[in-house]
């Protein structure tokens, strides 16, 4: 299931995404390479390249008519690379460029502005804010998953994966998606074939509006911090103490922090 519609390769040079891991950038960039080639250059290579020569693979595949170059991570890259991707984009590069980076808001001003400089940008959405379209690409992942072979999640099933944070974006349904698809399920896949930390409690499906959103806000806090509570619940603006007495009122168990 794509994040997004691709840009159109005829219109777009140049293409700008952003987004949270897993919410599908490299598919956004693979619309709008087309059918041309594509070759990657990862910015946080440049975290350990000699500066120059990083600067010179840059300038040579720039150069090659016909080809994709994809700057991926480009938020890690230093900011005297980020003015050499700009005055690169300045001067109209012969290949077609990508760059994929982090969401806008979190963006080094030296990499924001390139974005502006560039014919398409692109935010792709967190899985987590797109939960009314949750039901359509499970079904979607799960139709390619089982080619000719249907499967029907149950209405459970779909409260349960509704109740999650996804920190994983749709790289993490597609995992479950395709862990359910392996099993014998005689076209209906019930709560038995979810793996366990996926099986929302009845009160957790409840859960209000603000509750719902508390409670994925701790999950992520957690996963971005591999389970550190302390970590977590400074990036939370709250005391370890109050984390813990969150998690339990939440059901949040330690494994929900961890894919």
């Amino acid at each position: 299931a794509q994040a997004a519609p691709p840009p159109d390769p005829v219109v777009a040079r140049t293409l700008f995404v952003t987004g949270e891991p897993g919410t599908g950038r490299s598919t956004a960039v693979a619309g709008f390479a087309g059918d041309d080639p594509m070759v990657v250059l990862d910015a946080a290579s440049a975290l350990t390249e000699e500066p120059g020569r990083w600067a010179g693979r840059l300038a040579t595949l720039a150069a090659q008519d016909g080809t994709v170059v994809v700057l991926d991570d480009i938020h890690l890259m230093p900011e005297g690379l980020a003015v050499l991707v700009r005055e690169t984009l300045d001067r109209g590069p012969a290949a077609r460029l990508a760059m994929t980076a982090c969401p806008a808001d979190r963006l080094p001003p030296a990499v924001a502005g390139l974005a502006a400089r560039c014919d398409r940008t692109l935010a792709l959405a967190p899985l987590r804010d797109r939960l009314a379209e949750l039901p359509a690409l499970a079904e979607a992942m799960m139709a390619a998953e089982r080619p000719g072979r249907p499967v029907r999640f149950t209405g459970h099933v779909l409260e349960a994966l509704g109740a999650q944070p996804w920190p994983g974006n749709l790289r993490e349904l597609r995992a479950v998606v395709a862990g359910i698809a392996r099993q014998p399920c005689g076209g209906v896949a019930d709560m038995d074939r979810l793996p366990p930390r996926y099986r929302a409690s009845a009160k957790v499906r409840r859960l209000g509006g603000r509750e719902l959103a508390e409670r994925n806000a701790i999950i992520t806090a957690l996963y971005a911090h591999d389970g550190n509570k302390l970590r977590a619940a400074r990036e939370l603006g709250i005391s370890r103490t109050t984390l813990y007495r969150r998690m339990q009122a939440l059901e949040i168990a330690d494994e929900c922090s961890v894919l």
